[in-house]
């Protein structure tokens, strides 16, 4: 493992829990955000479709193939301009934004310090490098720090605010909730 990688683990392990809390925090937002984003994209495109059978196939997608269909079930839709264009800037922002879930939720993840010292808590989250030494990368590839993570979710509970403005539910939306025993 590079030395650089190491260096960051180390100190990543080192910390008391309570420095990893708002990391712990917006990670957490970042995944139910786009839980909520998942459930509104399968609300919008089943109320929208013309043709229900496509709709549930098109829900069994992925969320990166649900949102260009979604944008163009909605540009079609009769919905107020003003409703429209803000579900629309809600939707390129959800599909700019699915790289970063995907890469949070999927990948093994390094949180740690752009400062030598690792003073206080970690500052940036990144993908380590865990190839062998042949390999000419080294170190860890930043993805986002505190901040700009911080940011995104903002923008991704307004986005999810803007998709649920124009959901209508219906009846036959059924929520599924555990048995109780």
């Amino acid at each position: 493992m590079p030395e650089n990688t190491f260096r960051f683990m180390s100190g990543f392990v080192k910390q008391p829990p309570e420095n990893l809390g708002p990391w712990s925090d917006i990670v957490g937002r970042l995944i139910l955000n786009f839980g909520t984003i998942e459930m509104l994209t399968n609300l919008l495109i089943l109320q929208f479709s013309s043709d229900a059978l496509l709709a549930e196939e098109v829900l069994g997608l992925n969320l990166s193939r649900r949102v260009p269909i979604l944008r163009s079930l909605i540009k079609r839709a009769e919905l107020e301009d003003t409703s429209k264009q803000r579900v629309l800037a809600a939707i390129d922002f959800v599909a700019g934004a699915i790289e970063l879930r995907n890469t949070v939720a999927h990948n093994a993840l390094l949180i740690g310090w752009t400062q030598p010292e690792h003073s206080g808590p970690p500052d940036f989250m990144g993908l380590p490098n865990i190839h062998s030494k042949s390999s000419r990368r080294t170190g860890v590839a930043p993805i986002a720090s505190l901040v700009e993570l911080n940011e995104t979710v903002a923008r991704l509970h307004s986005a999810a605010a803007d998709l649920a403005s124009v959901v209508t539910l219906r009846p036959e939306f059924s929520l599924l909730v555990p048995d109780e025993k």
